[in-house]
């Protein structure tokens, strides 16, 4: 029953450092930077994951459900997945982030327009 206990909390803080090092590496590809704790198979592989629509709109539907602290809506994930802000404001660490605020944006392209504009209408 002891090794068993152990084991257990042995699991559960390599979890945590494998998804603090995967964190930790995704921060760094995102400022183009590479972790060399990493190998190169490895790394990519995970670039491609991250660069699949499905894991990009996790990671937004994360960042809004904290933003708004509710689940965003179906069109609210839409608007902010398919347009880019016009505005940039300044975050306290200096770096730009997009302004919601406001709601000035463009779409990236046509065809996200007009499917957004006939799903409201």
């Amino acid at each position: 029953m002891e090794a068993i206990r152990c084991y257990e909390g042995w699991l559960a803080n390599a979890r945590k450092k494998y998804s603090e090092l995967v964190s930790n590496a995704r921060s760094d590809w995102e400022k183009n930077k590479q972790d060399n704790r990493i190998g190169m198979n490895v790394y990519m592989s995970w670039i491609e994951y991250w660069r699949t629509p499905e894991f990009q709109e996790k990671t937004v539907a994360a960042r809004l459900r904290i933003q708004y602290r509710r689940d965003p809506t179906a069109d609210e994930l839409f608007l902010k997945t398919h347009t880019r802000s016009l505005k940039k404001k300044q975050n306290p660490i200096g770096e730009a982030e997009e302004d919601d605020e406001d709601g000035e944006f463009v779409w990236i392209d046509k065809k996200s327009e007009q499917i957004y504009a006939s799903v409201l209408l």
